[in-house]
Protein backbone atom coordinates (compact mmCIF):
# COMPACT_ATOMS: atom_id res chain seq x y z
CA UNK A 1 0.00 0.00 0.00
CA UNK A 2 1.46 3.81 -0.71
CA UNK A 3 2.02 5.67 1.71
CA UNK A 4 -0.13 8.82 2.17
CA UNK A 5 1.57 11.90 1.08
CA UNK A 6 1.40 15.25 3.50
CA UNK A 7 -0.01 18.42 1.75
CA UNK A 8 2.91 20.81 2.19
CA UNK A 9 1.60 24.40 3.00
CA UNK A 10 3.27 27.93 2.43
CA UNK A 11 4.13 29.71 5.83
CA UNK A 12 1.26 31.62 5.43
CA UNK A 13 -1.29 28.80 5.09
CA UNK A 14 0.21 27.10 7.96
CA UNK A 15 -0.11 29.70 10.39
CA UNK A 16 -3.56 30.77 9.28
CA UNK A 17 -3.97 26.81 10.59
CA UNK A 18 -2.12 27.13 13.34
CA UNK A 19 -4.04 30.00 14.72
CA UNK A 20 -7.69 28.50 13.44
CA UNK A 21 -6.69 25.60 15.51
CA UNK A 22 -5.20 26.84 18.61
CA UNK A 23 -8.35 29.53 18.95
CA UNK A 24 -11.28 26.94 18.25
CA UNK A 25 -10.97 26.18 14.82
CA UNK A 26 -13.33 28.52 12.98
CA UNK A 27 -11.83 31.67 11.57
CA UNK A 28 -14.11 34.94 10.73
CA UNK A 29 -14.42 37.53 8.37
CA UNK A 30 -13.82 41.82 9.46
CA UNK A 31 -14.71 44.19 7.24
CA UNK A 32 -11.85 45.20 4.70
CA UNK A 33 -11.15 41.46 3.86
CA UNK A 34 -9.19 40.10 7.13
CA UNK A 35 -9.82 36.55 7.90
CA UNK A 36 -9.16 36.59 11.81
CA UNK A 37 -9.66 34.56 14.77
CA UNK A 38 -12.66 34.60 16.94
CA UNK A 39 -12.42 36.79 20.08
CA UNK A 40 -8.98 38.35 18.52
CA UNK A 41 -8.17 42.29 19.44
CA UNK A 42 -8.00 44.63 17.24
CA UNK A 43 -4.27 47.15 16.64
CA UNK A 44 -4.12 49.45 19.29
CA UNK A 45 -3.87 52.25 16.64
CA UNK A 46 -6.99 51.30 14.23
CA UNK A 47 -10.30 49.54 15.73
CA UNK A 48 -11.04 48.18 12.35
CA UNK A 49 -8.07 45.74 11.87
CA UNK A 50 -7.18 42.73 13.93
CA UNK A 51 -3.97 42.04 15.61
CA UNK A 52 -3.50 38.78 13.14
CA UNK A 53 -5.06 38.17 9.81
CA UNK A 54 -4.61 36.68 6.96
CA UNK A 55 -5.61 37.26 3.35
CA UNK A 56 -9.03 35.49 1.39
CA UNK A 57 -6.31 33.89 -1.05
CA UNK A 58 -4.87 31.65 1.78
CA UNK A 59 -8.52 31.24 3.26
CA UNK A 60 -9.83 30.26 -0.58
CA UNK A 61 -6.54 27.38 -0.83
CA UNK A 62 -7.24 26.22 2.17
CA UNK A 63 -10.78 25.26 1.24
CA UNK A 64 -9.68 23.89 -2.00
CA UNK A 65 -7.06 22.08 0.00
CA UNK A 66 -9.83 20.30 2.15
CA UNK A 67 -7.98 21.91 5.29
CA UNK A 68 -11.36 24.92 6.02
CA UNK A 69 -14.87 24.40 4.96
CA UNK A 70 -17.65 27.32 4.85
CA UNK A 71 -19.62 27.61 8.01
CA UNK A 72 -22.83 28.25 5.53
CA UNK A 73 -25.20 30.30 7.67
CA UNK A 74 -28.73 30.70 6.07
CA UNK A 75 -29.07 34.52 4.93
CA UNK A 76 -24.78 35.54 4.81
CA UNK A 77 -23.25 35.40 1.52
CA UNK A 78 -20.87 33.32 0.77
CA UNK A 79 -17.79 35.95 1.82
CA UNK A 80 -19.43 36.48 5.13
CA UNK A 81 -19.39 33.16 6.54
CA UNK A 82 -16.89 32.05 8.87
CA UNK A 83 -14.82 28.68 8.03
CA UNK A 84 -14.18 25.79 10.33
CA UNK A 85 -11.19 23.80 10.38
CA UNK A 86 -11.62 20.43 8.76
CA UNK A 87 -10.29 17.05 10.39
CA UNK A 88 -7.69 16.77 7.54
CA UNK A 89 -6.54 21.05 8.76
CA UNK A 90 -6.34 19.28 12.48
CA UNK A 91 -3.96 16.45 10.85
CA UNK A 92 -2.33 18.63 9.15
CA UNK A 93 -1.53 21.03 12.00
CA UNK A 94 -0.76 18.29 14.45
CA UNK A 95 2.51 17.16 12.19
CA UNK A 96 3.76 20.61 12.32
CA UNK A 97 5.97 22.34 9.86
CA UNK A 98 7.34 20.20 6.70
CA UNK A 99 10.36 21.00 5.19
Amino acid sequence: MAEKKSIRLSDSQFEAMKWCYEHGGHLVHWPGGFWTVVGIDSVPRDKSVPAWSCGTNTVRSLERLGMLVREMAPGRPEWADGRLITNAGIERVRLGRLP
